[in-house]
């Protein structure tokens, strides 16, 4: 790895202005790169720019610039269509939230006076978004389906997602820049900002073109001179003027759930020596409370491709039982369509250090739509009009972190998704 000292660095072509530099770093970076926040107040982008100057970095006091050809993204969808796959990239800028964010809005100033048309702005304008609804039939049939393998194969927990989707595509750099600007801006502390760009031109033939953005309250592990950190993310409540977080914690259902994930864990990681956790305890996000614990074990000796293999997913996504496999979860509806949500995205931030994080509260797009996508973990004790409430209120909270406040909605089943009283009987409205 090679280090840049941008504070004595020379501009090798003067006639060119910082603002189209910046705008040439993105163009790169918006095209085929990576961002993930890895501290609080710190975020490393990882890109592949080519005869790029770099002296419009000078001014900002946090950017450290490092060469490397050993900077690497791993990835692939959600059930492993095919082998784990990696990114490789060339630069990787480190910066802090305030410097970064500040560069964001220079390339998005620059971008609206010099390209006022962009076609699939509708971040600032009046225009809204489409979003097709999932059909509240199909989301049934998930969860009765898992709710007789409780007892057909002693299957303690299981994760269905659904889905919204729409024709909309940010296609534009700018667009782009604007969603992960809103993720930086109007996330909690309990989050981690992430983003994959990808237009088909990384160095593995199974990428299609897709991207996404998002902040995940998640970590799949965090490994560090062989010492790991995870966390347990499971049990889920709305913030409102009549729920209080300490609620969560007298919820036999959340705490259940949660369990499930902190057992599974525990007894994956326990081959390798004493595992210590705290928790459970409360975590606030902007629109959310969720239950999480930390668990750590020192002085392990494992490979990151092989300790993705051995987590992924745990029951916070996939399924905790004695006799299933939890690619069964791939036979419910709504996964045929299923990518990259929920899958981890793992980066190699310097030789012993790798950081693995769980994509969900996102957007993910293909080449023929948008996605936003949620899931629910069904216990025994899980209420069918609950979990799908809980669904919504995590997709909302996807759309309002991004900065979708003028989105329409239309069903994707031809079943109209029906209204419920405060007993859970259907209204004929």
């Amino acid at each position: 790895m090679v280090n840049i000292n941008l504070a004595t660095y020379t501009d090798p072509n003067s006639l060119i202005e910082t603002q189209d530099l910046l705008s040439r770093y993105f163009n790169f970076f918006f095209d085929d790169g990576c961002v993930v926040q890895t501290e609080f107040d710190s975020f490393l982008l990882l890109s592949n720019p080519t005869q790029l100057d770099f002296s419009f970095l000078k001014e900002f006091k946090s950017a450290k610039l490092s060469i490397s050809s050993s900077s690497k993204c791993f990835l692939s969808p959600f059930y492993r269509e095919y082998d784990l796959q990696f990114c490789q990239y060339s630069h990787g800028l480190t910066i802090n939230r305030a410097d970064l964010t500040n560069l964001l809005k220079g390339f998005i100033n620059h971008a609206q006076k010099t390209l006022p048309n962009i076609q699939d702005n509708t971040l600032n304008t009046n225009q809204s978004i489409t979003w097709t609804q999932p059909g509240f039939i199909e989301f049934e049939k998930s969860f009765t389906q898992i709710k007789s393998w409780f007892a057909q194969y002693g299957t303690q927990k299981a994760v269905p997602t659904i889905y919204e989707y729409s024709t909309w595509i940010p296609n534009s750099y700018f667009t782009r820049a604007q969603l992960l600007l809103n993720s930086i801006e109007n996330s909690a502390q309990h989050q981690k900002v992430y983003g994959v760009f990808h237009e088909g031109r990384l160095n593995t033939t199974n990428h299609p073109k897709f991207g996404m953005i998002g902040s995940t309250p998640e970590i799949l592990f965090e490994l560090k001179n062989g010492n790991l950190k995870t966390v347990a993310i499971a049990g889920t409540l709305k913030k409102s003027p009549t729920t209080q977080k300490d609620d969560l914690l007298k919820s036999q259902k959340d705490l259940h759930e949660h369990h499930c994930v902190v057992q599974f864990i525990t007894n994956k990681l326990s081959r390798f020596g004493a595992v210590s956790t705290k928790g459970p305890y409360v975590v606030e996000l902007p629109t959310l409370y969720h239950l999480k614990t930390d668990i750590n074990i020192d002085h392990v000796d494992i490979e990151p491709l092989n300790l993705i293999n051995l987590l992924h997913p745990t029951p916070a996504l996939g399924m905790l039982s004695s006799f299933q496999n939890w690619t069964d979860l791939s036979r419910l509806p709504f996964q045929k369509d299923r990518q990259y949500y929920g899958t981890p995205l793992t980066i190699q931030i310097d030789e012993n250090h790798f950081l693995s994080l769980v994509c969900i509260r996102n957007l993910e797009w293909n080449k023929t739509g948008s996605y936003i996508s949620s899931g629910c973990g069904i216990v025994w004790e899980s209420q069918l009009i609950a979990e799908w409430d809980e669904l919504e209120l995590k997709r909302e909270s996807v759309k309002k972190m991004l900065g979708f406040y003028n989105s329409t909605e239309q069903n994707i089943s031809s079943n109209t998704n029906p209204k419920f009283n405060e007993n859970g009987i259907e209204l004929n409205l």
